[in-house]
């Protein structure tokens, strides 16, 4: 292991006190290139659960437009069919 891989130890200042590196928002790899920053796996969850969410919604809503569309051509065919009955008797 060399000594660019080992990792620091706190700095200490005078009073005893230890100091600690700051985190830097963008932090750089010591290749020098520049790391992206770490997504939470439970935000990429949400994320997913809520598109699935929609399209199950969308889903929903076409079926529930169709099942309307079919009542009203059902009454529209039980209703020429009693129309025709009707003209047959008369």
């Amino acid at each position: 292991m060399s000594d660019t891989d080992r990792p620091t130890a706190p700095e200490v200042q005078e009073d005893g006190a230890q100091v600690t590196p700051e985190a830097s928002p963008d932090p750089v790899a010591p290749d020098g290139v520049t790391q992206a920053p770490e997504i939470d796996p439970l935000e990429i969850d949400i994320e997913l659960l809520l598109k699935e969410r929609e399209e199950y919604l969308e889903l929903s809503r076409r079926v529930q437009a169709d099942f309307e569309n079919y009542k009203k051509r059902v009454l529209k065919q039980q209703t020429e069919h009693l129309e025709r009955a009707a003209a047959a008797i008369v």
